[in-house]
Protein backbone atom coordinates (compact mmCIF):
# COMPACT_ATOMS: atom_id res chain seq x y z
CA UNK A 1 0.00 0.00 0.00
CA UNK A 2 1.45 3.35 -1.03
CA UNK A 3 1.00 6.43 1.14
CA UNK A 4 -0.82 9.44 -0.30
CA UNK A 5 1.40 12.28 -1.46
CA UNK A 6 0.89 15.42 0.65
CA UNK A 7 0.11 18.60 -1.22
CA UNK A 8 -0.06 22.28 -0.40
CA UNK A 9 -2.51 24.81 -1.85
CA UNK A 10 -1.18 28.12 -3.07
CA UNK A 11 -2.97 31.44 -2.68
CA UNK A 12 -4.66 30.95 -6.07
CA UNK A 13 -6.01 27.52 -5.04
CA UNK A 14 -3.65 25.46 -7.23
CA UNK A 15 -2.48 22.20 -5.65
CA UNK A 16 1.31 22.07 -5.38
CA UNK A 17 2.99 18.70 -4.87
CA UNK A 18 5.99 18.54 -2.56
CA UNK A 19 7.45 15.26 -3.82
CA UNK A 20 11.04 16.51 -3.68
CA UNK A 21 10.79 17.37 0.00
CA UNK A 22 8.80 14.31 1.02
CA UNK A 23 10.95 11.36 -0.06
CA UNK A 24 12.21 8.23 1.69
CA UNK A 25 15.90 8.39 2.66
CA UNK A 26 16.87 5.71 0.12
CA UNK A 27 15.63 7.82 -2.79
CA UNK A 28 17.50 10.94 -1.59
CA UNK A 29 20.79 9.06 -1.11
CA UNK A 30 20.67 7.74 -4.70
CA UNK A 31 19.95 11.17 -6.17
CA UNK A 32 22.79 12.43 -8.47
CA UNK A 33 22.50 15.93 -6.99
CA UNK A 34 23.25 14.61 -3.49
CA UNK A 35 26.27 12.70 -4.82
CA UNK A 36 27.64 15.83 -6.50
CA UNK A 37 27.17 17.88 -3.32
CA UNK A 38 28.94 15.22 -1.23
CA UNK A 39 31.89 15.21 -3.63
CA UNK A 40 32.06 19.01 -3.48
CA UNK A 41 32.07 19.01 0.34
CA UNK A 42 34.88 16.45 0.45
CA UNK A 43 37.26 18.28 -1.92
CA UNK A 44 40.62 18.32 -0.09
CA UNK A 45 42.80 20.47 -2.38
CA UNK A 46 42.38 24.26 -2.38
CA UNK A 47 40.62 25.99 -5.24
CA UNK A 48 38.66 22.91 -6.36
CA UNK A 49 35.30 24.61 -5.95
CA UNK A 50 36.33 27.54 -8.13
CA UNK A 51 34.73 29.92 -5.62
CA UNK A 52 36.67 33.06 -4.89
CA UNK A 53 36.45 34.87 -1.58
CA UNK A 54 37.93 38.08 -0.24
CA UNK A 55 39.23 38.35 3.33
CA UNK A 56 39.56 41.85 4.72
CA UNK A 57 39.20 43.99 7.82
CA UNK A 58 36.35 46.50 7.32
CA UNK A 59 37.10 50.22 7.50
CA UNK A 60 35.36 52.61 9.84
CA UNK A 61 32.27 54.14 8.26
CA UNK A 62 31.80 57.89 8.11
CA UNK A 63 28.56 57.61 10.10
CA UNK A 64 30.22 56.51 13.32
CA UNK A 65 32.91 57.99 15.50
CA UNK A 66 34.06 54.79 17.23
CA UNK A 67 36.00 51.82 15.95
CA UNK A 68 33.25 49.25 16.60
CA UNK A 69 33.02 46.32 14.15
CA UNK A 70 36.42 47.16 12.62
CA UNK A 71 38.56 44.76 14.66
CA UNK A 72 37.16 41.55 13.18
CA UNK A 73 38.08 40.04 9.83
CA UNK A 74 35.37 39.50 7.24
CA UNK A 75 35.06 36.86 4.51
CA UNK A 76 32.89 37.67 1.49
CA UNK A 77 32.29 35.76 -1.72
CA UNK A 78 33.24 37.41 -5.00
CA UNK A 79 30.29 37.83 -7.40
CA UNK A 80 29.89 34.82 -9.72
CA UNK A 81 27.22 36.43 -11.88
CA UNK A 82 26.66 39.95 -13.20
CA UNK A 83 23.83 42.03 -11.77
CA UNK A 84 20.91 42.89 -14.02
CA UNK A 85 17.91 45.18 -13.88
CA UNK A 86 14.46 43.65 -13.52
CA UNK A 87 12.33 44.44 -16.58
CA UNK A 88 9.13 45.21 -14.69
CA UNK A 89 10.24 47.02 -11.53
CA UNK A 90 13.76 48.12 -12.46
CA UNK A 91 15.27 46.61 -9.31
CA UNK A 92 18.85 45.45 -9.53
CA UNK A 93 19.32 41.78 -8.80
CA UNK A 94 21.27 38.65 -9.53
CA UNK A 95 20.90 34.90 -9.30
CA UNK A 96 24.04 34.72 -7.18
CA UNK A 97 22.93 34.23 -3.57
CA UNK A 98 26.46 33.99 -2.16
CA UNK A 99 26.74 37.77 -2.30
CA UNK A 100 24.38 37.95 0.66
CA UNK A 101 26.72 35.94 2.88
CA UNK A 102 29.28 37.71 5.09
CA UNK A 103 31.19 35.81 7.72
CA UNK A 104 33.18 37.38 10.58
CA UNK A 105 36.27 35.94 12.25
CA UNK A 106 38.30 37.14 15.22
CA UNK A 107 41.66 36.73 13.48
CA UNK A 108 42.99 36.70 9.95
CA UNK A 109 44.37 33.19 10.43
CA UNK A 110 40.91 31.83 11.33
CA UNK A 111 39.44 33.27 8.12
CA UNK A 112 42.28 31.83 6.02
CA UNK A 113 41.94 28.42 7.68
CA UNK A 114 38.20 28.40 6.96
CA UNK A 115 38.75 29.30 3.29
CA UNK A 116 41.40 26.59 2.90
CA UNK A 117 39.21 24.01 4.63
CA UNK A 118 36.33 24.73 2.23
CA UNK A 119 38.63 24.79 -0.81
CA UNK A 120 38.03 28.45 -1.69
CA UNK A 121 40.48 30.59 -3.64
CA UNK A 122 41.08 33.60 -1.41
CA UNK A 123 42.74 36.99 -1.48
CA UNK A 124 43.67 38.85 1.69
CA UNK A 125 43.40 42.64 1.71
CA UNK A 126 45.67 44.02 4.41
CA UNK A 127 44.26 46.97 6.39
CA UNK A 128 45.84 50.37 6.00
CA UNK A 129 47.45 51.90 9.09
CA UNK A 130 45.07 54.13 11.01
CA UNK A 131 46.07 57.69 11.71
CA UNK A 132 44.46 59.19 14.79
CA UNK A 133 44.60 62.96 15.14
CA UNK A 134 44.16 63.95 18.78
CA UNK A 135 41.49 66.63 19.06
CA UNK A 136 39.97 68.55 21.90
CA UNK A 137 36.67 70.41 22.00
CA UNK A 138 38.33 73.18 24.00
CA UNK A 139 40.65 73.91 21.07
CA UNK A 140 37.68 75.46 19.26
CA UNK A 141 37.67 78.33 21.78
CA UNK A 142 41.41 79.00 22.11
CA UNK A 143 42.44 82.64 21.77
CA UNK A 144 45.30 81.77 19.37
CA UNK A 145 43.11 79.58 17.17
CA UNK A 146 43.80 79.82 13.44
CA UNK A 147 40.61 80.14 11.35
CA UNK A 148 40.25 77.41 8.73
Amino acid sequence: MQAAMPSVSSASGIKLGIARVWCPQKTVAKSPLVRIMRKREASPEPGVNGMKVRIYQPAKTAMQSGWANTRKWRLEHEPQEATRADRLMGWIGSGDTRGQLRMSFDTREEAIAFAEKKGYEYTVDEPRPRRVKPKSYADNFRWDRVEP
